[in-house]
């Protein structure tokens, strides 16, 4: 079966609206048939091209036409092609948690990968590579308020602070962040079990 077939056939397999990377298709043939088949199936509306070496299956409005990929149908993508860990930054998860109110300006991301930008047409994300075990319970219950918590560091983090994860998450999901203490940074670890023994003495 010829490349161009092959990867046709893949690309629509693939559900409308989520993204893939070129390197899913090596050993379907030569990086120029894949590249040619791809541009053939961009120019057939088959595919669209969001950014260098990522694509998606285009999305179809009925009113508004293609419906482009925002920054987090993007990452989504790249972690699911790469293998990557890839979260929000700590501080997107303090303004999650409520213990900002501060927004940022452009998408900005967390990775276990290395740091890059990816532009897809005005839009640029940024990749930030962090380390691995910060990102330990990322997709979780656990992971944005214990991010969120850890990036505050030892001086922003007190019994006001936890109190307030305490309750946007609810005594269900603090159970599970307390189970996470052995992953924790020492300091973090201490205030959580200190808070805890100060709730029980009432």
């Amino acid at each position: 079966m010829k490349t161009a077939t092959v990867i046709r056939e893949a690309v629509l397999a693939i559900p409308p609206g989520e993204g893939f990377m070129v390197f899913r298709f090596l050993g379907m043939g030569t990086r120029t048939a894949i590249d040619v088949a791809l541009h053939r199936l961009v120019q057939e509306g088959v595919a669209q091209r969001v950014s260098r070496g990522l694509y998606a299956r285009p999305e179809i409005h009925p009113k508004f036409g293609v419906v482009p990929l925002g920054s987090r149908e993007i990452v989504a993508a790249v972690a699911r092609e790469t293998g990557e860990v890839i979260e929000v930054t700590g501080a997107e998860a303090e303004r999650r948690m409520g213990l900002t109110t501060q927004q940022a300006t452009r998408p900005v991301f967390l990775t276990t990968g290395p740091s890059r930008t990816i532009r897809s047409g005005k839009l640029a994300i940024e990749l930030k590579h962090t380390s691995p075990r910060k990102l330990r319970f990322a997709g979780t219950a656990v992971g944005i308020p214990l991010l969120a918590l850890w990036h505050r560091g030892p001086a922003g983090v007190g019994e006001k602070e936890i109190e307030t994860v305490r309750q946007r998450i609810g005594e269900a999901g603090f159970a599970e962040l307390m189970s996470a203490i052995p992953h924790m940074p020492g300091w973090l670890s201490t205030a959580l079990q200190k808070h805890e023994r100060m709730r029980a003495r009432g």
